[in-house]
């Protein structure tokens, strides 16, 4: 007789016969059970039982071993002559997948907490980056970006074959299914393929190809940041299915990094100004030719825009805003590009996508002035009221609280909650709605100060004005 079973799980046989005696002869990775007096009674090794069993000859076998288990059981007439020998082979795949759950960048096979996740430095859990940037390919090559696929380890499975009716899988939830690619390779080959989640054309799968029994190699792509509707939590289940039934599985668990919003007081990699060659406001050469002559003097480049590159749209700052993803094997930029859509639409996906620099959009609704990233702000680390915020806290404007009206105006709901959901830097809503365009940085800034909090924050004052 032969089973599939998981360590720990118990299947039931009988052996009917009425006269005799049963003795296990050989025994590996398996325990053999009878029952005497209404209860389970371990079978020792080596022991003779008398016939016949109770409940019609029921008996029991429980593996205790990864692998393929197997136990031979002697039928003994009452001279202790051998009639047969019964064979119990019990085939317990190892069914174990490994990410980097301690976040050193490695993936150990004795990582703990990869089916939880826990926030802060030195915690448990799988940090995986949304993959938006530009790379030639993220499966393993030579090329010099990094890659922001997530890695997975399926590891062998110590058995040979399961059976027509059976093989192991991955599975993930409906939901979580349009979140993700997890990729294998294709036939043996060096070509991956989609296996789990969302496919190249559009489609969701929910249940793998049957994987390798000698274990596999597999890539997970996040494609969505945590937002309105997602939370930012992947679980992966691995298991074998037998009729359609999980006899035996693994779990882990990714978290999508955030995108996190860096404050103007952080020393600038690059400085990022628009050409204004005509227009009511008239040009400003003479603007651009000190301002790279300042930054000269701290070795930072200006990257002047073009007229042909902005459309006569001077408005950088209303277009993006500057932010980084971290995972632990490395770090990008990635700007978020605001729905306003004018002039400098194209720029951000032209000009600065690219390997290792990363671009999203959100949308939803139809934006307003207060949907341009003028209006949104991040102060540098503080602490209030004794909570620390590492990251700072991100600042945008809105109406005024309690400000029903339907003339109000207030930044989308998608970018509201997209803001909200990254968790790290707590938003703040002020009111700005009284200004005719109705942007934070009209009326705050934030300076690098010498004081105990190492900023000031600037407020202009209508009055003085």
């Amino acid at each position: 007789m032969e089973f599939i079973l998981p360590i720990g799980q118990r299947e039931r046989f009988q052996f009917p016969e009425q006269n005799g005696f049963l003795r296990i002869k050989e025994s590996k990775g398996l325990e053999i059970y009878y029952v005497e007096n209404g209860a389970w009674k371990a079978f020792p090794f080596g022991a003779k039982i008398s016939l016949p069993l109770d409940y019609n000859g029921l008996m029991s076998v429980i593996p205790i071993e990864n692998g393929i288990n197997s136990a031979i059981l002697e039928y003994l007439d009452e001279d202790e002559i051998v009639l047969k020998e019964i064979t119990i082979l019990v085939k317990t795949p190892n069914i174990v997948l490994n990410i980097d759950s301690n976040r050193d960048g490695l993936i150990d096979i004795n990582d703990i907490g990869k089916s939880s996740w826990v926030w802060g430095e030195f915690q448990m859990g799988a940090v995986i980056m949304v993959n938006n940037d530009r790379d030639i390919t993220d499966f393993p090559s030579n090329t010099k970006s990094n890659s922001e696929f997530g890695k997975v380890i399926l590891e062998p499975t110590l058995v040979d074959s399961l059976g027509d009716s059976t093989g192991v899988n991955l599975s993930i939830v409906e939901d979580a299914s349009r979140k993700i690619r997890v990729y294998g390779k294709k036939d043996n080959s060096e070509e991956f393929e989609v296996i789990l989640g969302k496919t190249m054309d559009g489609k969701f799968i929910e249940k793998s190809r049957n994987l390798s029994l000698k274990g596999e190699t597999l890539f997970v792509e996040a494609l969505e940041f945590p937002n309105a509707y997602f939370e930012g939590f992947i679980d992966i289940e691995v298991g074998t299915t037998t009729n359609k039934v999980f006899t035996s599985f693994d779990r882990i668990t990714f978290r999508v990094a955030p995108w996190i919003m860096t404050p103007n007081t952080q020393k600038p990699l690059e400085v990022f100004a628009c050409e204004i060659e005509s227009g009511g406001d008239g040009v400003n050469d003479l603007f651009l030719e000190g301002l790279k002559k300042a930054l000269k003097k701290i070795n930072i480049p200006l990257n002047i825009i073009s007229t042909v590159n902005h459309n006569n749209d001077r408005w950088i700052q209303d277009e993006i805003e500057f932010g980084y993803c971290q995972s632990p094997t490395h770090t990008i930029p990635v700007v978020f590009d605001s729905p306003r859509d004018r002039g400098l639409d194209g720029f951000p996906e032209a000009k600065l996508l690219n390997p290792d620099f990363g671009h999203f959009q959100i949308g939803g609704s139809t934006p307003n002035s207060l949907d341009s990233f003028g209006n949104l702000e991040v102060c540098p680390p503080i602490t209030v009221n004794g909570k620390h915020y590492p990251f700072g806290r991100i600042v945008f404007g809105g109406k005024k609280y309690g400000d029903y009206s339907s003339n109000s105006r207030s930044m989308m709901t998608e970018i509201r909650r997209f803001l909200h959901e990254q968790k790290v830097q707590a938003p703040i809503e002020i009111f700005t709605d009284w200004l005719i365009v109705g942007h934070a940085d009209e009326i705050i800034s934030f300076v690098p100060d010498d004081n105990d909090l190492g900023f000031k924050l600037l407020i202009a004052s209508p009055m003085s004005g």
